[in-house]
């Protein structure tokens, strides 16, 4: 029992002239978590509702999400929790959470007529660009939650799963038109309309189109080669404010259904600071984009047009921002929440553990980060054997005659290409490389995983035959980063 007059929602309850489905959320709970998942990497859903003022709270966390925020749920959901008047048929109104009450998790609720009260909550990642996404995705669930609580039928419940579990483009939509709009709003000095400002920022449905032209241009080939350049979106009324280097002839400029026109067009700004200038329509011009080196060009600036859209693309992956705030990646035709950046927080806790001196510890995370974010970003994979031991332990390898310090920028760019060759290469705790291409042996453990890569198999072995020696530092060609001590992956996800 997590609080008072709290029931664990998992049969059918009559609550007065009201039924709890609980097939149906089931069914929403099973699409959201999916799609979540799909998005973010493994994902929790929970649900705590209440149908009635006077009825009990129901639960809803078959995975156990909330089950390490008891004290707190206890306390919140013990006083006064409830909304301050019941919303009436066909109303809603947003319900929240006390900000900090529960930490590591994303939640969004509603009150409307048909449920009383409904709060839905999963998981913050922390490697995650943007919350915003996930918060849209709760809040559809909480909108069919609402509008199908009475109805639900199998075929009903088919469709909620499906929905939910394929709502990533458009949940992203969302978030991306209410961030431009906050940031446009914020950034007025004037009073100005709903109406007005609506204007000025692209509505759900041209950021919805966007996100699809985005998408399947990232996989678009030019000359064998994957998308790389920047693309960058206005409303046509704000146009007027950018500096434009080149404007294309009205009748010629693409739209962003002709992605393969755009792909190409993409070819002109490659490797520039220069960025593609698009409207909802399409392709309007060229001007300079605002990370490039020259300070005094940066036409396109927080300042002028704080909701402009930015897409970066990478070789088939990028970047989704609004203004220099990142909103979500893609990869492959995927969208996802998950920085492109490699998440190195699970290497923070054991070089803790090992390593006093913040400095040294500092120097290491930035240099495991250098050559796995330059594997990430080439798509190859890679080992770093970071090594605790003083002196350091003997790899078989290619051995330097003399350490390299690896906080000298030279040193460092040899590591990162050093990484490229099959094997690991060997730091020590100091952070100077040792040795590249080492082998890393050691005896079959119960653990190994056979769908994981050699790798994958090789740090854990190694890891176990030298325990508390060794760190390992396992890069996935496409993306995922594993650390390993003692035979245990430590940052290995719930399945």
């Amino acid at each position: 029992m997590l609080f008072k007059r709290c029931r664990i929602g998992l049969e059918n309850a009559a609550l007065g002239d009201k039924s709890l489905n609980t097939d149906l959320t089931r069914s929403i709970l099973s699409g959201l978590a999916s799609g979540l998942t799909q998005f973010s990497g493994p994902s929790r859903v929970a649900l705590i509702c209440a149908f009635d003022y006077g009825s009990d709270l129901y639960v809803f966390d078959e995975n156990h999400l909330l089950s390490g925020f008891k004290p707190q749920l206890k306390q919140y959901y013990d006083k006064q929790w409830r909304p301050e008047a019941e919303a009436g048929p066909g109303e809603s109104c947003a319900q929240y959470l006390p900000e900090r009450l529960l930490p590591g998790l994303v939640s969004r609720g509603t009150s409307s007529g048909r449920i009383y009260y409904q709060m839905w909550f999963t998981e913050s990642h922390p490697n995650a660009c943007s919350v915003l996404p996930t918060s849209c995705w709760l809040g559809l669930a909480n909108h069919l939650h609402s509008r199908w609580s009475d109805e639900g039928t199998a075929f009903t419940q088919d469709i909620l799963r499906r929905t939910l579990k394929t709502y990533a483009p458009l949940a992203l939509a969302e978030a991306l038109h209410s961030e431009a709009l906050n940031r446009y709003r914020k950034c007025l000095w004037f009073a100005e309309t709903a109406e007005e400002s609506g204007q000025k920022v692209l509505t759900k449905s041209q950021f919805a189109g966007i996100v699809e032209a985005v998408v399947k241009i990232s996989t678009v080939k030019e000359e064998g080669k994957r998308p790389r350049g920047k693309l960058f979106f206005l409303s046509s009324a704000r146009l007027e404010k950018v500096d434009f280097l080149a404007r294309l002839q009205p009748e010629q400029q693409p739209g962003l259904t002709n992605t393969k026109h755009v792909r190409k067009m993409l070819s002109a700004v490659e490797g520039s600071d220069f960025a593609l200038i698009c409207d909802e329509h399409g392709v309007r011009g060229i001007a300079h984009s605002p990370h490039g080196n020259d300070e005094e060009r940066h036409i396109l600036s927080d300042e002028d047009l704080p909701e402009r859209l930015e897409v970066d693309f990478q070789d088939g992956r990028g970047v989704i921002r609004v203004g220099a705030a990142p909103i979500c990646t893609f990869a492959d035709g995927l969208l996802s929440s998950r920085r492109l950046s490699p998440d190195l927080s699970p290497l923070e806790k054991p070089l803790l553990r090992h390593i006093r001196d913040w400095r040294l510890r500092k120097n290491l995370i930035e240099v495991v980060r250098a050559i796995a974010s330059h594997a990430v970003e080439h798509r190859y994979g890679c080992l770093v054997a970071l090594d605790l031991a003083d002196p350091p332990t003997a790899m078989p390898g290619q051995s330097l005659a003399v350490a390299l310090d690896l906080k000298q920028k030279d040193a460092l760019q040899l590591a990162i290409a050093m990484a490229k060759i099959d094997g690991a290469v060997h730091i020590d705790c100091n952070g100077r490389l040792h040795a590249f291409a080492c082998l890393l042996d050691g005896l079959q453990i119960e653990n190994e995983e056979r769908s994981r890569g050699a790798r994958f198999n090789a740090s854990l072995r190694f890891s176990a035959a030298h325990p508390g020696r060794f760190l390992l530092i396992s890069v996935s060609e496409d993306g995922p980063l594993s650390v390993f001590e003692n035979g245990v992956q430590l940052n290995r996800q719930r399945s």
